[in-house]
C-alpha cells in the first residue's frame, strides 16, 4: 500500500515481562537512504519509559545492505527485539 510504505509485525506477540521476539518492517523507501533510525516509546499502566533511539543507518560505515538503498526499491529489514522488565 503506497499510502502507507512501512509495514510493521512482531512475532510470536511481544510481553513486558521477560519478553523477547522478532521485529519484521517492510518498507517502499519514497527518498534515497541516507540515514535511518526510529524512536521506541514505551507506556504501561499509564508509566512512561524513556525514549530509546535505535540508529540503524548513519550515511557512513554501515553495517546493513539496504542502507543508502534507493527510492522505489523494496527492502526487508529483520531485526531481533529483545525486551526483558522483569519488575513488572
Amino acid at each position: 500500500n503506497l499510502k502507507f510504505p512501512i509495514s510493521i509485525n512482531a512475532e510470536p506477540c511481544i510481553t513486558l515481562k521477560g519478553g523477547r521476539g522478532n521485529l519484521y518492517l517492510y518498507y517502499i523507501p519514497r527518498r534515497d537512504i541516507k540515514s535511518l533510525y526510529f524512536n521506541i516509546y514505551v507506556s504501561f499502566k499509564s508509566v512512561n519509559f524513556p525514549v530509546r533511539k535505535e540508529v540503524i543507518c548513519r550515511g557512513s560505515d554501515d553495517d546493513y545492505s539496504f542502507c543508502r538503498a534507493l527510492k522505489g526499491g523494496k527492502h526487508s529489514i529483520r531485526i531481533t527485539l529483545r525486551i526483558e522488565y522483569n519488575t513488572l
